[in-house]
């Protein structure tokens, strides 16, 4: 038999797993994981605005890797994860966009701050050309006949 105390401390673990779990399932309709990083402030200073940026980035590149592993893993089905990937990579490609703009407005300071713009722009590029063929590529897959 356990004892009280035993009872006690299984109870707690079993709430905090039961909060674990369903804590995800109560932020869904707030944009899930994402919805925890706040939307950078316009009047932030440079720094500050920058690592808002950045953990907005963070957050929504670990969101992306669970989805994914949660999909390869069956704990996702196809449907709700590419509603999720597509929403996280929207988001993600919003913020990267912002953060780009950002340092295209900060004066450069040195070689290696030029360096640096170079590196946003040529990814702008490639953000933009990847839309475009995930968009090519759904509108393809949208008239191709079923089976």
């Amino acid at each position: 038999m356990a004892t009280t105390l035993e009872q006690l401390v299984l109870l707690l673990l079993a709430a905090i797993t039961g909060l674990a779990v369903a804590f995800p399932l109560l932020k869904k309709g707030r944009r899930g994981a994402v919805s925890s990083v706040e939307t950078p402030r316009a009047d932030a200073p440079i720094e500050s605005r920058l690592a808002e940026l950045a953990a907005q980035k963070d957050a929504l590149y670990s969101a992306i890797k669970e989805i994914e592993f949660d999909y390869k893993t069956g704990k996702l089905s196809s449907s709700d994860y590419q509603e999720l990937e597509s929403r996280y990579k929207a988001e993600a490609i919003r913020v990267l966009r912002e953060e780009d703009e950002f340092k295209e407005q900060t004066p450069v300071g040195s070689e290696s701050d030029e360096i640096e713009r170079d590196i946003h722009k040529a990814r702008k590029q490639m953000l933009v050309r990847d839309e475009v063929e995930k968009e090519a590529s759904s509108s393809a897959a949208a008239e191709s006949p079923r089976d």
